[in-house]
């Protein structure tokens, strides 16, 4: 659910604005809405700092962490210092990196020619003799060269060949090869030159882990200071300045649960405010169970609900859950990762993430009993054991095929249940008729079509439905106006039985998994065949075929259950989105 959410527009007189601000900031609870605000050099200043910090703090992170005691350097006592100490070291570091990937190319390209001594280059050049330097692909190398010309093969890399031909000034060397133009610095002073460089690079690695380790905490509270300075800035910029900039107004939300928290301190100070309930501009506070509560960071990957919007999460985590089961569509698989999301929930450096493996958790156990109830585990389906009477107890293909679509039925026809009791207790009864009306059309429709269980019946609903529709669109507007409305709105029908077909990619989805599984273990068993070695390989292709079909199948099993909840369930439950979190300006009182 939305929790509601109180407007308070406070009247601040000058004097007791910094101690207020204090106040509301311990306090935590006071969602301050920020109009525009305008910059001036104090705020560019605090930016500026926060930003210098932020760099410093993911250089030693890069360059320096994990923190070593042994670290050498000299100590400093300002910030600034500090500051800038990190900015000249990672300047430098960044430089001497540059250099040495140059270098690592110049040291590429003289490779194969690090034997060849320049001395012996340079007398050759006194005997009236050239060297030239040539590459070409092994299989363009012709024999027939060695016997035309004084020639040495250098050096093998790859697929190429590196040769040196000897020729006289005045004789011309033709071959079919790349000429190449010997590096100006010879093998040793590269070699040199590099390790110098690695050198000066681990000096500063020494000196910034150093540094880490003495002031990484401090510029971590300096932070914090700093951003708690930027908030209250950003507050007293954007708030209402009148009576000569003597009073002060300031608007923002709280929770209603938490009202008298803030009146306290509102008498406290004798701050008079205007209290009012938000039209639409609130931030959106979801509070829900344990159980849904795990699903909300899958509603906030598409939106917030508006703070005039229903919270969907609790309606959407069940289907959520059974659609994945059916995506995934195998038994061990659902074991296998409930297994790992347990045994990561219980290392203590994953102790932040376990409302996620938590979820993780459920997730697997929705894919054990689809797949129990499907009866395909690690690939071997039900069809293929001698079951006998028990064969039964398991859904088929065919089956599946069905299940889905009724699936997709019944949670299209949820949400637009939801929608007309949204509508019902927010606009008005008549809003929402319109979504009983396509509640009425969708049951008639199918009655009339495939069950045929009161067609008499269905017959007239039918007709009821769209006289909903077409009446309703619009309770506002006149009966012409409205009843165009309607007219288009019964055009959505035809997009409501591509929602429908959508939920098909569930069966798909379910069966593709398991015939790959099944193709995998059939690889596997033509493996036992070989001699000697047929277990090994056996084993091989079951882990990496099972590893790369579980990858690909979990995948497949969260992204298409998204899109079946954020495209066809939001759309028919008439969600719009866009809320802005709440998040209530707070002071760290450590």
């Amino acid at each position: 659910m939305i929790v509601p959410m109180l407007k308070y527009s406070l009247v601040i007189y000058h004097k007791q604005y910094d101690a207020l601000i204090q106040g509301l900031g311990k306090l935590g609870i006071f969602h301050v809405q920020i109009a525009e605000v305008r910059v001036d050099d104090t705020l560019e200043q605090i930016t500026t700092q926060i930003s210098r910090i932020r760099k410093a703090k993911d250089s030693l992170q890069k360059h320096a962490l994990p923190i070593k005691t042994g670290a050498f350097g000299r100590h400093m006592q300002s910030d600034e210092e500090i500051l800038s100490e990190i900015e000249s070291l990672t300047s430098r570091w960044e430089e001497l990196k540059l250099k040495e990937t140059s270098l690592a190319g110049e040291i590429a390209q003289n490779l194969p020619w690090r034997n060849i001594d320049r001395k012996y280059l340079d007398a050759l050049k006194k005997l009236n003799l050239n060297a030239f330097f040539f590459a070409c692909h092994r299989m363009r190398f012709k024999d027939a060269w060695i016997r035309q010309y004084t020639l040495e093969v250098v050096d093998h890399h790859r697929d190429k060949v590196f040769f040196v031909i000897l020729a006289p000034n005045h004789e011309r060397v033709q071959v079919e090869a790349e000429e190449i133009t010997l590096p100006e610095h010879e093998w040793d002073d590269l070699l040199s030159t590099q390790n110098a460089i690695r050198n000066d690079m681990d000096q500063i690695k020494e000196q910034l882990n150093f540094i880490a380790y003495h002031y990484f905490d401090k510029l971590e509270k300096k932070l914090a200071v700093l951003e708690e300075s930027l908030a209250i800035r950003k507050i007293l910029l954007s708030s209402l300045k009148t009576n000569e900039g003597k009073v002060l107004i300031l608007e923002g939300f709280i929770p209603k649960p938490k009202e008298q928290q803030l009146l306290g301190l509102l008498d406290e100070y004798t701050v008079p405010y205007i209290q009012m309930k938000p039209l639409h501009d609130a931030p959106v506070q979801l509070k829900n169970n344990s159980f849904s509560r795990l699903f909300e960071p899958i509603g906030k990957l598409f939106s917030l609900p508006s703070y005039r919007d229903m919270d969907l999460t609790p309606f959407f985590a069940p289907f959520f859950l059974l659609f994945f089961g059916f995506c995934l569509g195998d038994a061990v698989y659902g074991l296998l990762i409930m297994l790992a999301a347990t045994f990561f929930k219980q290392e203590k450096k994953y102790h932040a993430h376990k409302p996620l493996l938590s979820l993780v958790q459920f997730l697997g156990l929705a894919a054990m009993i689809v797949g129990t109830v499907t009866g395909t585990f690690f690939g071997v389906n039900h069809d293929g054991l001698n079951l006998g009477p028990y064969h039964s107890l398991f859904l088929h293909q065919q089956e599946l095929f069905s299940v889905a679509i009724v699936l997709g039925i019944s949670q299209i026809l949820f949400a637009q249940s939801l929608q007309a009791y949204h509508r019902m207790t927010t606009q008005g009864f008549l809003y929402g008729l319109v979504p009983i009306g396509w509640m009425l059309t969708i049951l008639s429709i199918i009655d009339l079509s495939v069950a045929q269980y009161m067609p008499s019946v269905s017959g007239k609903t039918v007709y009821i439905g769209v006289a909903l529709i077409l009446l309703f669109a619009d309770p506002e507007a006149g009966l012409l106006k409205g009843l165009g409305k309607g007219i288009w709105s019964l055009y959505g029908i035809t997009g409501l039985f591509g929602d429908v077909l959508s939920y098909i990619r569930l069966f798909a989805l379910g069966v593709s998994s398991s015939i790959l599984g099944l193709v995998i273990n059939s690889m596997a068993y033509d493996a036992l065949g070989l001699s000697y070695i047929g277990w090994f390989f056996f084993i091989v292709i079951l882990l990496i075929g099972h590893s790369l079909n579980l990858c690909v199948a979990a995948l497949g099993a969260f992204v298409h259950p998204l899109r079946l909840t954020f495209v066809e369930f939001y759309k028919n439950a008439g969600f719009e989105g866009g809320g802005e979190e709440y998040k209530p300006f707070f002071i760290n009182q450590k």
